[in-house]
């Protein structure tokens, strides 16, 4: 019983650590993606803008 329930918090921790590194990942690569549109090319604000709409979609 004891094996099961820690096999269950360690997943669990794993999976909370693994949302974490991609929610952060997903936000780094869309600053990334508007800062390029800004900075570098403004031909692409467009896609960045739509990006911006498809992830607060999901959220």
């Amino acid at each position: 019983m004891s094996i099961n329930l820690s096999l269950i918090v360690v997943f669990s921790i794993g999976l909370l650590i693994g949302l974490l590194i991609g929610y952060f990942y997903i936000k780094y690569s869309l600053y990334k993606a508007i800062y390029k549109s800004i900075y570098n090319y403004p031909l692409e604000e467009p896609f960045a803008i739509n990006f911006c709409k498809s992830f607060m979609k999901i959220f």
